[in-house]
């Protein structure tokens, strides 16, 4: 026990050689860990000491020791020792939280709820969203300090960003939409660089996640008042033009500006051509846009293909809808839609019963519920 106490003292000693001694020792002979008691008074000294970075590596070892966690009354020096020292990451503060969390009658009234500790939380939050691409361990992270009054801009706008990009698309956390739209309306307000940016991912997310649309379009309009290339916008503009609103005029322009800067981005050459079938009925200048998209891809576009098949349909060439048709199933043999489509225009246009049965029996064998199919065999059964 005094061999303990004589090396918590050279701890704290300004002789730079007892400091490393001290560190050297606890480095080789784990016992000496298990039986160091470092109190409140001691960590002070340690966090301003003129030898921190030797003496915030003995913090670094000293965290493994659950006896010496509770009798920490502030790990806030912890922290800011090593972080003084800069030789705790946040890789590291992300290890040191998950070890406090193991004590919650300490975690919880110390750590979580006091106001000093939020700039942590948010920064391995952060860090794990940004450098570590541990976006669900971030989200938790965040969900823990983001009621707090504390909790900075910055961290809220990297929590809406993490969840716009990484979540929504993927059908999760759809609640948290309308709470990134207030995030970002704040960010707005202090006129944050790029703002055309943060207006289409506002958009963006009325049109595809509260669908609000008329709020969409004023966000993707007010963008290209800022910046009138920004194509994304552009180009969602241009769809709620198209399937929203039934203004194929405006549709059209925009789209034919996107494809003349952007030549060989299919996105844009797909939607032109529906605009041109659906909207203008022209079948012959829908059937070069779509030849062209091809031709673009290599004959890698499944839905070009399928509507190639379509278009072939209302043209009466039922061979070359035939061809289409099964390009698009060679790449995506087992998609159900395309199966019923396929089947469907081998029993009504080709009339070909069996082959028709054949597919449909094919979209049973994937989903054995799916009732249009096992409608179609009922009819083709009598």
């Amino acid at each position: 026990m005094e061999e303990i106490e004589n090396l918590t003292q050279m701890l704290i000693s300004p002789d730079t050689r007892n400091a490393e001694l001290a560190l050297e020792l606890l480095q080789q002979q784990s016992h000496y860990i298990e039986g160091l008691v470092v109190p409140l008074t001691i960590l002070t000294k340690l966090s301003k000491n003129e030898h921190l970075q030797a003496l915030a590596n003995v913090v670094l070892h000293l965290k493994y020791t659950t006896k010496i966690i509770r009798e920490w009354e502030q790990p806030l020096e912890v922290f800011e020792a090593a972080q003084n020292a800069k030789i705790l990451n946040w890789a590291r503060f992300y290890k040191l939280l998950q070890y406090y969390e193991k004590n919650r009658e300490f975690y919880e009234p110390i750590l979580l709820n006091h106001p000093e500790y939020t700039p942590y939380f948010e920064g391995v939050a952060m860090a794990l969203m940004r450098t570590f691409k541990q976006y669900q361990l971030a989200y938790v992270y965040f969900q823990k300090v983001r009621e707090k009054p504390e909790f900075s801009l910055q961290a809220k706008f990297y929590l809406a960003e993490m969840i716009y990009r990484y979540f929504l698309p993927e059908g999760k956390y759809l609640e948290e939409a309308p709470k990134i739209l207030e995030i970002l309306r704040v960010v707005q307000t202090h006129r944050p660089p790029n703002a055309e940016r943060f207006w289409h991912v506002m958009g963006t997310i009325c049109e595809l996640y509260t669908d609000d649309i008329e709020q969409a379009k004023a966000y993707y309009e007010q963008v290209l008042q800022i910046e009138p290339d920004f194509e994304q916008s552009s180009f969602n503009l241009a769809r709620i033009y198209f399937v929203n609103e039934q203004n194929y005029i405006a549709a059209q322009a925009i789209l034919k500006k996107l494809v003349a800067k952007h030549a060989r981005n299919v996105d844009y050459w797909f939607l032109l051509a529906q605009v041109e079938w659906e909207g203008f009925h022209n079948l012959d200048q829908a059937e070069a846009i779509f030849q062209n998209i091809l031709k673009l891809s290599r004959n890698k576009h499944p839905q070009t293909s399928m509507s190639l098949g379509d278009l072939y349909i209302q043209k009466g060439s039922y061979t070359d809808t035939l061809r289409y048709y099964k390009m698009a199933l060679a790449q995506h043999p087992n998609d159900i839609q395309k199966l019923l489509k396929f089947a469907d225009f081998q029993y009504h246009q080709l009339k070909d019963t069996a082959e028709a049965s054949r597919f449909y029996n094919k979209v049973l064998d994937l989903d054995a519920d799916n009732e249009l199919a096992m409608n179609a065999i009922a009819s083709i059964k009598g």
